[in-house]
């Protein structure tokens, strides 16, 4: 069990550190000198993911990331995450998430305006029911209400 274990840290290790480089299975079995089978047999038994769906993962997490907090251009981010062609990330993108990435970025960040909005809209409610009710007190204090 302890050597599963460290053949996953060790997996995931790797992985963190070539994600953008090292796009299959073999790369990281080579690595960690063990066979793909093994590797992601290994992984899936721990973790319930194949090898596979752990690299799959991780590039689509880095480049949600960078999609929201960048203004990379998608060619960019392709070339940066180790995609020969801009053609092949937009593809992988798109099955695995269901929108193209310049969908995913509008997308996002179109969510976020909407959350800061309906936050902004919510606190701005509240200020003005404190702000009469504040009123509403002064008024009865100083005996103008009317």
């Amino acid at each position: 069990m302890e050597t599963t274990n460290h053949l996953l840290r060790s997996f995931k290790q790797l992985l963190n550190k070539h994600y953008a480089t090292k796009h299959m299975v073999a790369d990281y079995a080579d690595m960690l000198a063990v066979t793909s089978d093994y590797l992601n047999k290994t992984v899936k038994s721990i973790t319930g993911k194949s090898a596979k769906e752990h690299i799959q993962s991780k590039l689509i997490t880095e480049a949600k990331r960078t999609l929201l907090f960048s203004s990379l251009s998608n060619k960019e981010l392709s070339y940066e995450l180790g995609f020969d062609e801009s053609a092949h990330f937009n593809n992988f993108f798109k099955k695995t998430t269901g929108l193209t990435p310049t969908e995913f970025r509008i997308s996002a960040r179109l969510s976020w305006f909407l959350q800061f909005y309906t936050w902004f809209l919510y606190f701005s409610c509240i200020i003005v029911t404190v702000s009469l009710h504040y009123q509403k007190n002064e008024q009865v204090k100083t005996g103008k209400m009317k």
